[in-house]
């Protein structure tokens, strides 16, 4: 084993950058992350929290889920959503555009929601 790594909730898909530098990891937790890692070591470099976006609940319905991770040459595209629709968020589910840039060491994942 080269490194483990310990995230708060399930891991739900993982995607490696086309340079296999770096790795991506969505779970299905309360928060719903979106990790960035150094794929030799396993740092973390940045995480996002979908739970803002697409709200959160106790029951595991209720729950962020990153559905789909895909990587291309300038951006990575992640799928993200709930299965359950609440009153207070209107959106149960969103794609979310991330540069390639967000992958480096000292940078956030800053993101472009696409409706």
């Amino acid at each position: 084993m080269l490194w483990k790594k310990t995230l708060k909730g399930n891991i739900s898909d993982l995607s490696f950058s086309k340079d296999g530098k770096y790795l991506l990891a969505g779970e299905r937790s309360t928060d719903g992350y979106i990790y960035s890692m150094d794929a030799i070591t396993g740092e973390e470099i940045s995480s996002y929290r979908t739970a803002d976006d697409l709200g959160t609940g106790t029951n595991p319905r209720n729950q962020p889920c990153i559905y789909r991770i895909t990587t291309a040459d300038d951006a990575v595209y992640i799928a993200a959503g709930r299965y359950w629709k609440d009153p207070g968020y209107g959106l149960a589910s969103r794609v979310y555009r991330f540069s390639l840039t967000v992958l480096y060491p000292g940078n956030s994942l800053r993101q472009e929601i696409m409706t």
